[in-house]
């Protein structure tokens, strides 16, 4: 939840857990990656993370990358499940096709 917020500026109440997938998923940096300043300057390689799903009750408006405290998205919009992996940089779609997989159940 403390990641959501931090990234979209959706507070917590504002979502109810769903589900979640039990494993860590992880990728590798490509190499061009690892070398920027600030992942070689941490040691950073790749990023292990856990996905969990969640329904939102908030409104659209309520969602405020300025209020956002990490600056990672510039821009957001709803979409259907299985199409976002093909949306996602190449290195990290077998995670996004994993969880589009194991979350499709949360959108019948």
């Amino acid at each position: 939840m403390r990641e959501l917020e931090e990234e979209t500026g959706i507070a917590p109440g504002q979502v109810s857990r769903l589900g979640e997938i039990s494993d860590w998923l992880s990728y590798d940096f490509p190499p061009e990656v690892a070398a920027l300043p600030r992942h070689r300057k941490r040691g950073w390689i790749g990023q292990a993370q856990r996905w969990f799903a969640c329904r939102y009750s908030g409104k659209d408006s309520d969602i405020d990358l300025d209020r956002a405290t990490d600056d990672e998205f510039d821009a957001w919009r709803w979409e259907i499940l299985n199409a976002v992996p093909a949306l996602i940089i190449p290195w990290k779609r077998d995670i996004y096709e994993r969880v589009a997989s194991e979350f499709a159940r949360f959108t019948h």
